[in-house]
């Protein structure tokens, strides 16, 4: 199943495309730190387009886009996740536009990670990908 994986960042949006568990493409909207607030926003969003237009001509059955959620004892407050909310449905729009016949699923962190933190869930990411 050729499936398209989102994280919505207001400096890293990344998108993979993979055929099972093999990657078939990634890219990366890269914002620069100096910018923040609705600065990186808009600049997130305005990268959407060209990020779509770059994707490789497969057959994609499925765009699954990280669903936010509130912890109850993290340190980010609930607004920060308006602008994740904003990246995640412009790049599910702009896929869906792509791939009208995609489902579209919006799991939460704990449905496709399960309970591991995060930098150790990152760092078994980079050496399945034999990254540094």
């Amino acid at each position: 199943m050729i499936t398209i994986g989102i994280d919505p960042d207001t400096h890293y949006t990344s998108l993979v495309i993979l055929d099972d568990c093999n990657v078939v493409w990634s890219y990366v909207i890269d914002v620069p730190k100096t910018l923040s607030g609705k600065a990186s926003l808009y600049a997130t969003l305005n990268g959407i387009p060209g990020m779509v237009a770059e994707t490789p001509d497969v057959a994609v059955e499925r765009i699954a886009i990280e669903g936010m959620q509130v912890y109850k004892d993290a340190p980010e407050k609930a607004n920060s996740l308006i602008p994740l909310a904003f990246i995640g449905g412009g790049v599910a729009y702009a896929l869906q536009k792509r791939w009208p016949d995609a489902a579209l699923v919006v799991p939460k962190p704990a449905e496709w990670k399960g309970q591991i933190p995060k930098k150790l869930h990152h760092k078994r990411i980079l050496a399945r990908l034999n990254a540094p």
